[in-house]
């Protein structure tokens, strides 16, 4: 799932990456609130 957002949306997700690192939160939950999907979720999508 982390190289499909980076493929598509590679800026999007590079932005993504570099706020988490200010916070306690999760990548998951970053991606859930921003991309309404998290990486773990958009690979199963992906190879279903």
């Amino acid at each position: 799932g982390i190289l499909v957002f980076d493929h598509l949306i590679p800026d999007q997700y590079t932005e993504l990456l570099e706020s988490i690192k200010s916070t306690d939160r999760t990548l998951a939950e970053h991606e859930e609130e921003t991309f309404g999907i998290t990486h773990a979720e958009l690979g199963k999508r992906f190879i279903e």
